[in-house]
C-alpha cells in the first residue's frame, strides 16, 4: 500500500493527487474513498482501473483543458465538473480527484472548492491553488481562478446544508 504522488488530504472527503499507480488504490480504499475522478492527465492505466474494480470503486472521467482558448468550453468543463464535486462534497461522500503530475487542475478545482464550500475568498483560494501547483503554470491557474464566477454554486451549496 502506497500514497498517490503529490497526496494532498483538502477535507477528511475530499482528496487529490497526480496519477495513481495500481498500489495506490488500496490506500485511497482503506481511508473509505470509493469514487475516483480523474481529470485532464490524469488517465488511470488498465491496471489501476482493474484495482480500482476489484474494490467495488468508482471512476468517472471529466476532461477540464483549462490552457484551451475556447472560454465557452472551459466554462461548459468547469460547471459539469462542479456539479458533481460540489454534490459530493456536500454529501459527506469520500472522493479523489486526480490530475496531471503538475496538478493545474485539481488545484483549480480546490481553489473553487474552497471558494464554494469553505466560504474562502478567492485570493486565500489561489494561493493554496498556487502552492499545490508548485507555481507551475502560474498566470494560466491565476487567469482562471480569479475569472471563475462561483456564486451558483454557493447558492445550491447553502440549500443543500441547510445554512439560509
Amino acid at each position: 500500500m502506497s500514497v498517490p504522488a503529490k497526496f494532498r488530504m483538502i477535507s477528511p472527503t475530499f482528496t487529490i493527487s497526480s496519477p495513481i499507480l495500481e498500489e495506490d488504490v488500496d490506500f485511497r480504499h482503506k481511508a473509505g474513498c470509493r469514487k475516483l475522478i480523474t481529470l485532464t492527465g490524469g488517465f488511470v492505466t488498465s491496471r489501476v482501473l482493474q484495482a480500482v474494480k476489484k474494490r467495488s470503486m468508482h471512476v468517472e472521467h471529466f476532461p477540464l483543458d483549462l490552457e484551451s482558448g475556447e472560454t465557452s468550453m472551459i466554462e461548459h468543463q468547469v460547471r459539469t465538473l462542479l456539479d458533481k464535486v460540489a454534490g459530493l462534497y456536500d454529501s459527506g461522500s469520500r472522493f479523489h480527484l486526480v490530475c496531471g503530475p503538475d496538478m493545474l487542475e485539481a488545484s483549480f478545482v480546490t481553489a473553487l472548492i474552497r471558494q464554494i464550500c469553505d466560504d474562502w475568498d478567492a485570493s486565500s483560494a489561489l494561493i493554496e491553488a498556487l502552492e499545490i501547483n508548485s507555481f507551475v503554470n502560474y498566470p494560466t491557474l491565476v487567469r482562471r481562478v480569479l475569472s471563475s464566477d462561483v456564486s451558483r454554486w454557493k447558492d445550491l451549496t447553502h440549500l443543500l446544508t441547510g445554512d439560509i
